[in-house]
């Protein structure tokens, strides 16, 4: 699949598209502005320009973004992504892959009005939803624990990060988890890792802070709409009634604690979900360190 355009191959794939789909579009998601390619003016340079269409989700009536932007999510993982759409009563199918034109990464998006397509009718829209909503639930769920994982708050931070440039995060994992694992089993580690996400999604998810499993014993907490000082007090306070924790595995305690480090988007000149995560492990690490 080709991913690497100039603007004169991009012409051409677009017009050789709408021979199948009823729009073609290439949408920025950073500043979600929909283009088409056109040639350009006479005496121009170059031959071929993008031309600015509009926002890409006013396409379907919408004033916010889609919730499940697959144009977003094409673009983060160089790849290509697929759903079906209803707006009113007109169903779409919506295929977006990420391309590069002149170093930049776009979504470049197929749309098609399905509606007509004698099987497809209201019964299996919502069917065909209800499937996908489960399997997009399937999918940012950590299985072990029944808590969010890694996808779902990389999934949220690209919706949500523009709109809350003071998003915090705290990065936390289980001390000497090896030494528990290796003394106890595996079976008693599992215990310990859905002990702590059961404990941290009952006193800290709301509707802006969530808790997700990284993978590991490593664990991510995240609040949209806070001040730093107030999420580093609240994480704290909340773990003040965790620090040592214990869970009975064949009747012996088992007894484990936490270290945990904090970081603010505010305090970063990139303002990514990387290097967010990045400065709150480093932060993370220095306090298991420093550990008496």
């Amino acid at each position: 699949m080709k991913f690497d355009y100039t603007l004169e191959e991009l012409y051409s794939q677009v017009k050789y598209s709408l021979e199948n789909f009823d729009t073609v579009r290439i949408i920025d998601i950073e500043t979600s502005i929909s283009y088409s390619i056109e040639k350009s003016s006479e005496g121009e340079e170059g031959g071929f320009c993008l031309k600015a269409e509009g926002i890409c989700f006013e396409r379907f009536d919408s004033q916010n973004k889609c919730e499940n932007c697959i144009a977003s999510k094409c673009v983060e993982a160089g790849s290509l992504h697929t759903k079906f759409k209803r707006n009113g009563k007109h169903i779409y199918l919506i295929i977006s892959k990420c391309i590069i034109v002149e170093g930049k990464k776009y979504a470049y998006e197929m749309i098609c009005n399905i509606t007509g397509i004698e099987h497809i009718g209201e019964e299996f829209d919502i069917f065909y939803q209800s499937i996908i909503s489960r399997k997009n639930e399937e999918l940012t769920t950590d299985h072990l624990t029944g808590i969010h994982n890694r996808k779902f708050i990389r999934e949220r931070f690209v919706e949500r990060i523009t709109d809350y440039p003071n998003a915090c995060m705290a990065v936390a994992d289980v001390d000497f988890f090896k030494n528990i694992n290796d003394r106890y089993g595996h079976w008693a580690g599992d215990k310990v890792l859905k002990s702590v996400a059961r404990y941290w999604k009952k006193h800290f998810e709301d509707g802006n802070s969530f808790v997700a499993r990284y993978g590991g014993d490593e664990f991510i907490f995240v609040c949209f709409d806070s001040s730093f000082e107030d999420f580093k007090k609240r994480v704290m306070d909340i773990y003040s009634n965790f620090r040592k924790t214990e869970i009975l595995n064949n009747g012996k305690k088992v007894e484990f604690s936490m270290s945990i480090g904090c970081a603010c988007l505010s305090e970063l000149e990139e303002k990514t979900i990387e290097r967010l995560f990045e400065l709150a492990d480093t932060r993370m690490y220095i306090s298991k360190e420093n550990r008496p």
